[in-house]
C-alpha cells in the first residue's frame, strides 16, 4: 500500500508541477514576445526618426518638402471648372423650362449640354493637374536656386514633381542636386493629365546613375507594375521594397536611409541621425 501511496502522491504532485511549468512557459513567452515587440517598435521608431531627422537636417541643404500651395487655384482651368458648375445647371434648367422647346428637343439639348460639359470638365482636370505639376516644379527649382540643396526627396505626388525636374535636366545630373524618389506617382499623374509617364522621357547617364535613386513598393495601388518597369529602363538606381505605398516596414526604411546616406556621402554632406 505504501508504494501505491507514493505513486498517488507523485501523480497528485505532478499536476501542480505541470501547471507551474506551463505558467512559467506562458510568462516566459509573454516576456519574450513583449521584448521582441518592444525591440521591433523601438527599431522602427528609430529608423523612422533617423530617416526623418536625416532628411530634414542635412545641414539645411536637403530640401525634402515643397508645397504647391494654393497657386494652382488661380489656374484658368480651375476657374473654368467653377464656372461650369454654375452655368451647366442653369443652362439645363433653361432648356427644360425657359426655352420653349418641345420635351424631346429639350431632352436632347440637355443631353448635349451634359455631354459637352463632361468632356470640358475632363479637359479642365487634365489642365489643372498639369498646372499644379508645373507650379510645384517651379517652386522646387526656385528653392534649389536659392539654397545650397544637395538632395531632393520626392514622395508620391512630390515624386512626380521631382520626375519632371529630372526630365528637364534640372535634377540628378552633374552640377545639380541628387534625387531620391519614393513611390513617384508618375503613371497616375500622366493618366489624370492625359499625357505620358514622365519616366518614359527620362534617361540617366551611367555617370549619373549614383545620383538618382527610385524606390517602389510591391503592394502599391498608386504605382502599377508597368510604371516600375518604365523606371527601370531610365538608368536610375531602382529598388522595389516588399511594402505598401507609404513604406511602413523597418527594412524599407533601412534601405531608404542607406540610399540617402549614399547620396549625402557622395556630396560630402554630414547626416545627423538623431539628437
Amino acid at each position: 500500500m505504501q508504494p501505491d501511496a507514493v505513486a498517488n502522491m507523485g501523480e497528485e504532485s505532478a499536476v501542480p508541477h505541470t501547471h507551474t511549468h506551463n505558467t512559467h512557459a506562458t510568462r516566459t513567452h509573454a516576456r519574450t514576445h513583449a521584448r521582441t515587440h518592444a525591440r521591433t517598435h523601438a527599431r522602427t521608431h528609430a529608423c523612422t526618426h533617423a530617416c526623418t531627422h536625416a532628411l530634414t537636417h542635412v545641414r539645411a541643404r536637403a530640401h525634402t518638402h515643397t508645397q504647391v500651395g494654393v497657386g494652382w487655384c488661380a489656374s484658368p482651368f480651375c476657374l473654368l471648372l467653377a464656372a461650369e458648375l454654375v452655368l451647366v445647371p442653369w443652362l439645363c434648367g433653361w432648356l427644360v423650362a425657359g426655352a420653349g422647346l418641345a420635351s424631346a428637343d429639350a431632352a436632347l439639348g440637355t443631353l448635349g449640354v451634359l455631354a459637352a460639359a463632361a468632356v470640358l470638365a475632363r479637359l479642365c482636370v487634365a489642365g489643372l493637374v498639369r498646372d499644379a505639376l508645373r507650379v510645384g516644379a517651379l517652386r522646387a527649382a526656385a528653392i534649389m536656386r536659392e539654397r545650397r540643396v544637395d538632395v531632393v526627396l520626392g514622395f508620391s505626388w512630390g515624386g512626380g514633381v521631382a520626375a519632371s525636374l529630372l526630365r528637364d535636366g534640372r535634377l540628378g545630373v552633374q552640377g545639380s542636386p541628387s534625387a531620391l524618389l519614393l513611390a513617384p506617382t508618375t503613371a497616375a499623374i500622366a493618366r489624370c493629365a492625359l499625357g505620358s509617364d514622365a519616366a518614359s522621357s527620362i534617361r540617366v547617364d551611367a555617370a549619373d546613375r549614383g545620383r538618382v535613386y527610385v524606390f517602389h513598393a510591391s503592394d502599391d495601388g498608386f504605382c502599377p507594375e508597368a510604371q516600375r518597369e518604365c523606371w527601370e529602363l531610365t538608368g536610375a538606381t531602382t529598388h522595389t521594397c516588399f511594402d505598401t505605398h507609404v513604406f511602413e516596414r523597418s527594412d524599407s526604411l533601412d534601405e531608404i536611409s542607406r540610399a540617402l546616406q549614399t547620396l549625402c556621402d557622395a556630396r560630402s554632406v554630414p547626416v545627423a541621425a538623431g539628437d
